[in-house]
This record gives C-alpha cells, sequence and structure tokens, in this order.
C-alpha cells in the first residue's frame, strides 16, 4: 500500500499524523514514511509530521504478507490540529495465502 498525503490547502497543516489498521488477514512486512512508527495487533502509528506545506506531500509505503487468500481492506486515518474532523480512507486488494 502507498499512502501519499498532500496539502491541498493554502496554509501549513500543522501536526499530521497517519494511523493504518491492517485486517486479520494480512500481516505487515515492511513499512517506510517520512517518520517513525509504532505497530501493535495489526495497527500502524506514524509519528506526526510537525508541518506540511501547502503543495507538499508526505509518501508512506506499508508492505504486508498475505496470510488468508480472500478480499482485504486496509483503513488509513489522518489527523492534523489543522482539521476538526480526521480524514478516513479504505482499500481494498484480493490476496493470495502464500
Amino acid at each position: 500500500f502507498i499512502i501519499e498525503i498532500e496539502n491541498r490547502g493554502s496554509s501549513a497543516a500543522q501536526s499530521v499524523g497517519l494511523s493504518c489498521e491492517l485486517p486479520s488477514g494480512l500481516q505487515q512486512a515492511e513499512v517506510a514514511g517520512p517518520t517513525r512508527y509504532l505497530a501493535d495487533n495489526g495497527v500502524i502509528v506514524f509519528q506526526s509530521l510537525p508541518k506540511l506545506d501547502p503543495g507538499q506531500k508526505a509518501v508512506f509505503t506499508i508492505k504486508t504478507t498475505c496470510l488468508r487468500s480472500g478480499s482485504h481492506k486496509l483503513r488509513a486515518r489522518v489527523g492534523s490540529d489543522s482539521i476538526s474532523d480526521p480524514l478516513i480512507g479504505e482499500e481494498s486488494l484480493i490476496g493470495i495465502e502464500r
């Protein structure tokens, strides 16, 4: 999964954080991003970016291993001091157990 967070606003976003929930059929294999992260029981929480300027992007990558064949859905949540409600997105995939 590749998650891009882009500030499309006209002012800097402050304290931008990302958390992701993996479904039980997927296991994290490799995680990368511009900040450190903590992972526990299928939840990955990235340390907040202090600031994301207008037009700037932050890219996070989560590689997984399929534990159970079938349809799986990753849920991502982006929060910031600059927005009142978090942004929530989901991405589905069909996995084949290896």
